[in-house]
C-alpha cells in the first residue's frame, strides 16, 4: 500500500480467568488489480476449559489467517467464506486429534474493511457464536452488526421480529442463557449455511468505527462502551481499546471473563495512522 489509510488498536485482559482463551489477528489482504485496499480482522473466543479453549481459538484464527493470505485474486466475500471454512475444518481436526480436546469449541467473528478508489469505506463480515461486531458512530452510538447466536440472542431476535411478545420473553428461560451458544466451531462437522454471513458491502459513514470483541466486554452496557471510546477518540485506536479494557476491569464484575477487543478506525487523522497501533 502506498500509505496507511486505517488504524487498528487491540487490547486484552484475563479478567478473573487463569488463562487467556480469546485470540485475534489482523492483516492487510493481498491487493486486487485496481481494486480496493483491504484489511482483515479475525477474533475468536474459545471454550472448553483451561487448555482447550485456548487451543480452539488459536487454531481457528491461525487457520483463517493462513487461508486468507493465500487467496490471491479472490474477492472479499470469497475470502471470508474460505477463511471460515478453513477455521471450521482446523478446529474439527484438532478436536478429533486428542481426547482431551474433544469438547473444545470457539466463536469467531471476521470482517474485511475496504477502502475503494473513491475513498468510500465498506465492511463485510462472517460470524459464528456470540462475539459482537459493533459500529460506533461519532456520537458514541453503538449498533451491533452481527447476530448473537446464543439462546438469549435468539430470544432477542424473536422480540425484534415480533414473533415473541415482551410478556412471553419475560418468562422465557432463554433470557438468562446468554452463555449457551446455538452455533460454534467444534468437533462436529460445520454447516457454513448456519453462519451469519453479510457478504454484500455495508457502507460506513464518515466517523464510523468498527469494534470486534469477545463477549467479555459486554459486562459494560453498550452506552458505557460507546462513551469510553468517545472520550479517547482523539488519542487514536490503541488508546481507545486500552481505555475500554480498563473500564471493563475497573467495573469489577464477579467472575469477569477474558476480554479482547480490536478497533478499526478507517479514517484516522494522519498522525494517528497505524495498522498495528
Amino acid at each position: 500500500m502506498s500509505e496507511l489509510w486505517a488504524s487498528v488498536g487491540r487490547a486484552e485482559a484475563l479478567g478473573q480467568r487463569s488463562s487467556q482463551q480469546d485470540c485475534a489477528a489482523h492483516a492487510l489482504l493481498p491487493p486486487l488489480a485496481d481494486g480496493p485496499e483491504r484489511l482483515l480482522v479475525v477474533l475468536a473466543d474459545g471454550m472448553g476449559g483451561h487448555a482447550a479453549g485456548d487451543v480452539a481459538s488459536k487454531t481457528a484464527v491461525n487457520a483463517f489467517m493462513a487461508e486468507t493470505q493465500q487467496c490471491t485474486g479472490a474477492n472479499s466475500a470469497e475470502i471470508l467464506q474460505r477463511g471460515l471454512s478453513a477455521a471450521a475444518l482446523a478446529v474439527q481436526a484438532k478436536a478429533n486429534s486428542d481426547a482431551a480436546l474433544k469438547d473444545m469449541g470457539t466463536t469467531l467473528v471476521a470482517g474485511v474493511v475496504e477502502k475503494t478508489t473513491d475513498g468510500d469505506v465498506v465492511v463485510r463480515w462472517v460470524s459464528v457464536g456470540d462475539s459482537p461486531l459493533w459500529r460506533v458512530n461519532e456520537k458514541a452510538e453503538m449498533e451491533r452488526l452481527n447476530l448473537d447466536q446464543s439462546l438469549a440472542g435468539e430470544l432477542a431476535a424473536e422480540l425484534r421480529a415480533g414473533t415473541a411478545t415482551p410478556e412471553q420473553a419475560a418468562i422465557d428461560p432463554r433470557r438468562m442463557q446468554s452463555n449457551v451458544l446455538t452455533l460454534a466451531l467444534m468437533v462436529a462437522p460445520f454447516d457454513l449455511a448456519r453462519a451469519d454471513m453479510h457478504l454484500d458491502p455495508l457502507p460506513l459513514a464518515s466517523g464510523d468505527l468498527l469494534l470486534f470483541s469477545s463477549d467479555g466486554a459486554e459486562s459494560l452496557p453498550e452506552k458505557l462502551i460507546g462513551e469510553t471510546i468517545r472520550k479517547k477518540r482523539t488519542a487514536g485506536a490503541a488508546a481507545m481499546t486500552k481505555a475500554l479494557v480498563k473500564a471493563v476491569i475497573d467495573r469489577k464484575t464477579p467472575h469477569q471473563d477474558n476480554v479482547m477487543v480490536v478497533l478499526v478506525d478507517p479514517a484516522p487523522s494522519p498522525q494517528k495512522r497505524s495498522l498495528f497501533g
